[in-house]
């Protein structure tokens, strides 16, 4: 039971480093900008090549993460400890979703922006792939982390 903070530990720099990659790598892999006939730049993404940078993106997190940062941990742990997260990642979807009905004028979006989750990759992944946008697919990411299972130990 010592190791149940890996998997939110792992969740979480896998946010963080995400969102900066993302931010960061976004103009050289799938920003588009163009000059438009008045002369005024025209920016757009490239949905194509924003798709797969959030495939490798994220699969390179659970992968790399996975071997190297879960190695030698029972399956049982690392469900045990994806429970943790994904927990926390239902709170703040909860809390993002109910905050604009309550507090009308304030937007929920922005109040939570910061906190860019590694599961929301998969959610954009599945609303570019289905061409909607569910809130069931929120919900569903939130359980992403049981993922890590695969990587697990089948007994210790």
């Amino acid at each position: 039971m010592k190791n149940l903070w890996r998997v939110p530990v792992l969740c979480l720099a896998g946010s963080w480093i995400g969102y900066y990659l993302t931010v960061y790598m976004e103009r050289f892999f799938f920003l588009v900008k163009t000059m438009g006939e008045n002369g005024i730049p025209e920016i757009s993404v490239d949905p194509v090549r924003s798709s797969i940078f959030s495939w490798v993106l994220f699969f390179l997190i659970l992968v790399v993460g996975g071997i190297w940062f879960l190695r030698g941990i029972t399956k049982k742990e690392i469900a045990l400890s994806a429970v943790i997260i994904s927990g926390i990642y239902l709170i703040l979807t909860v809390v993002q979703i109910s905050v604009p009905m309550y507090f009308g004028n304030i937007n929920g979006n922005a109040l939570l922006s910061i906190f860019q989750t590694w599961p929301n990759i998969l959610t954009k992944l599945l609303c570019q792939i289905t061409g909607k946008v569910t809130i069931f697919f929120t919900f569903l990411c939130c359980f992403s982390p049981f993922l890590f299972v695969f990587f697990g130990k089948a007994k210790e």
